[in-house]
């Protein structure tokens, strides 16, 4: 997995593990010393997964800045 921040490789700290079968992972990046967490979780159908993952990425298109490469004129 790689850092949000700086996009270098980042690695897990500690994680725990619920009854739910849910993963939260503490994760650290050593390049720019930022801490962050994920979390895993399970998908029962895959109806449910492909409708909330089309959601997620229309979401985080919306959400996404673009890049600014300055005036060509």
């Amino acid at each position: 997995m790689n850092c949000p921040k700086c996009g270098r490789p980042a690695g897990q700290i500690d994680h725990v593990e619920t009854p739910e079968k849910e993963m939260y992972r503490e994760r650290y990046c050593p390049s720019c010393k930022h801490k962050f967490y994920t979390i895993e979780f399970e998908v029962e159908s895959n109806a449910q997964f492909k409708k909330e993952w089309n959601k997620h990425k229309k979401r985080k298109a919306k959400i996404t800045p673009i890049k600014d490469y300055g005036s060509r004129y």
